[in-house]
């Protein structure tokens, strides 16, 4: 398969130029022979996340750690670091090693630049990451363009090579959806995996995303009280509110978020008696949220994106319509669910914060992911069956936008 060769070729690149982290810097090494050297300035939009360490060579390869507290004065805003060198300590050591360390295991320096100040003004950049992913770029740009001679012409090379082309210049918002059949192959999927982790990055059901796996505590809280505010909101409008699908699989699997997934669902549940149709709840929802403050977004079957302005955390909210004794939400199969199964949803602790979940958590998956949902399965894929709820969903203006999920079912029917 061309893709696979496309991807060993890549691998093979990162490895053999790149030392397999392409844009990771981890050692500065300066040579104070100089002793007008005043000060380092450190620049990066993350540098919130690094941490420095100051070693000087006493003898010949030999280094010790220094007290950044004596002598040498580190101070940090948002996106900068400046070392400050003290000119009766720089006499000690020949050379000064600054390493860097950051709070994941897995971390994308972006944009860091590294720039020696002398008392004279001169400022020499020694690092600048620009000029590496630029290299890297051109090297990743010609090892598509004289590599195998079709490669250019394979539909599934060419979008993963803009997908990763915009990974390594940190183009995140540009990377296009990967939508090929070719991905659901597991070699394939591995080999994609292992390029893009090292930048926090992985593949799955939804496409390119930073998934779970590279959020640290502080982010999931902060995700959790979001989702928390949204699920406020909606209780003003119906009582049978609660967070579902994956998060109720993370959750009772492992007490914890799914590693590959991205996002968080919520269910929001209307007796169909009062509520007509998806779209009516759909509409009834939109108001509610936009009327709190959220964005709003996205046109789907029974499904809206929703995002809090100020920290750009996004979820999504489903509809469901209670009929009688059942209760179902688009892509589960129509009326799958008990109703007392779902509702009233019962409270947790999970992260030090108060969760909605499904009534009987495990009746609930079951229902939802099959009689196997104990074992993780990242491949999982819901039927997206729309037809079933045709009576239901109500008049739109417009056709209702198709989810990545809702594609690769219909390539499979017309396999």
């Amino acid at each position: 398969m061309l893709l696979n060769r496309f991807l060993e070729k890549t691998s093979a690149l990162l490895v053999n130029e790149f030392n397999g982290f392409p844009l990771k810097l981890e050692t500065i090494e300066l040579n104070l022979n100089n002793k007008n050297i005043l000060y380092v300035k450190i620049q990066s939009q993350r540098i919130d996340v690094l941490s420095f360490e100051l070693w000087g060579e006493e003898r010949e390869g030999q280094f010790k750690k220094i007290d950044l507290n004596i002598g040498f004065k580190l101070t940090k805003s948002n996106i900068l670091a400046i070392l400050t060198l003290d000119e009766t300590r720089v006499e000690i050591y020949k050379k000064i090693r600054i390493k860097i360390t950051t709070k994941s295991e897995q971390i994308y320096l972006n944009d860091l630049v590294l720039t020696v100040i002398s008392k004279s003004d001169n400022h020499n950049v020694i690092f600048d990451q620009n000029i590496v992913k630029k290299d890297l770029c051109d090297k990743f740009r010609n090892l598509f363009l004289f590599g195998h001679e079709n490669f250019h012409k394979d539909s599934a090379c060419t979008e993963v090579y803009e997908a990763l082309q915009n990974i390594f210049i940190r183009n995140i918002g540009s990377i296009k959806s990967i939508g090929f059949s070719g991905i659901e192959d597991p070699i394939v999927r591995r080999q994609l995996n292992s390029i893009l982790m090292p930048f926090e990055l992985e593949i799955n059901a939804h496409g390119i995303k930073r998934t779970f796996r590279f959020w640290n505590e502080a982010e999931k809280k902060n995700y959790l009280e979001f989702c928390n505010k949204v699920v406020g909101s909606l209780l003003e409008i119906s009582q049978y509110v609660c967070l579902g699908f994956g998060f109720v699989l993370g959750y009772k699997r492992s007490n914890s978020l799914i590693e590959h997934d991205d996002d968080i669902d919520i269910l929001v549940a209307f007796d169909h008696e009062k509520v007509s149709s998806i779209v009516d709840a759909l509409s009834a929802i939109k108001n509610q949220l936009k009327g709190n403050g959220f964005t709003v977004s996205g046109e789907f079957f029974s499904h809206l994106w929703v995002q809090e302005p100020k920290t750009q955390l996004t979820l999504d909210v489903f509809v469901g319509l209670i009929e009688g004794d059942k209760l179902s939400f688009y892509p589960s199969e129509r009326n799958s669910l008990a109703f007392n199964d779902v509702f009233p949803a019962q409270s947790v602790i999970f992260n030090e914060l108060e969760i909605r979940l499904p009534r009987k958590i495990e009746n609930y998956l079951s229902k939802t992911y099959g009689s196997s949902w104990r074992e993780e399965d990242s491949y999982f894929q819901h039927k997206w069956d729309r037809s079933q709820y045709k009576d239901i969903e109500g008049r739109r203006i417009r056709e209702p936008q198709q989810t990545k999920g809702e594609i690769r079912y219909l390539q499979r029917l017309n396999r």
